[in-house]
């Protein structure tokens, strides 16, 4: 009873979906990154589907990639692995930009359950994997400095200059722990002791 609550209680899928739902750990991406795709199903009685309810332990999908119109998009068979009872999961590379569809088979109907996710291109610095040395000079005399490569880097320790700096340390110490206090309360009791002595005080 307590699955079949939990899973009537999903707000992300309706009717028979609650049964077997996928889902991704993302919407948005970036290129190159990779999507982990995770599945949870259970059987008609909503009890979680084990390894010895399904062929293999696994269950199969596949993505569908976004491509030009000439080639149509392309289709990855995917194989999600059991995590847990009831939990399959499985990591899908998304290599290019564009709209991605992940499709998973429901062993026990044949029916797919789909999500889509979007992936935008690669960042600035991924898309030229080329050094820009024109850039990078410029940015280094903005800011004072030099840029160095390969061919320059063993000027880089003659171009080093050692500062020297002076390291100053504040010591803190209360006014009775010094000698000086220490001093002048022992010259304070033997002037009081010398000062009865002279005038022959009890």
């Amino acid at each position: 009873w307590g699955q079949l609550i939990h899973r009537l209680g999903l707000s992300h899928a309706i009717g028979a979906q609650k049964r077997f739902v996928a889902r991704t750990d993302r919407e948005q991406y970036q290129a190159d990154e990779r999507a982990r795709v995770t599945v949870e199903a259970f059987d008609m009685n909503f009890e979680p589907l084990t390894a010895n309810k399904v062929t293999g332990g696994q269950i199969t999908g596949e993505v569908v990639a976004p491509g030009r119109e000439s080639s149509g998009r392309r289709r990855q068979p995917i194989t999600l692995s059991l995590l847990r009872e009831g939990v399959f999961e499985a990591t899908v590379p998304l290599l290019s930009a564009g709209e991605y569809q992940v499709r998973v088979k429901d062993p026990l109907t044949e029916e797919w359950a789909e999500v889509t996710v979007q992936v935008s291109g690669a960042t600035v610095e991924r898309r030229s994997p080329l050094r820009n040395g024109t850039l990078e000079a410029a940015i280094a005399a903005a800011s004072g400095g030099k840029s160095y490569d390969l061919a320059s880097v063993e000027r880089l320790p003659g171009d080093l200059s050692a500062v020297e700096k002076t390291e100053t340390r504040v010591r803190v110490l209360p006014l009775a722990s010094t000698w000086l206090t220490f001093g002048v309360v022992v010259a304070l009791m033997l002037g009081e002791w010398g000062f009865r002595k002279w005038n022959h005080l009890p």
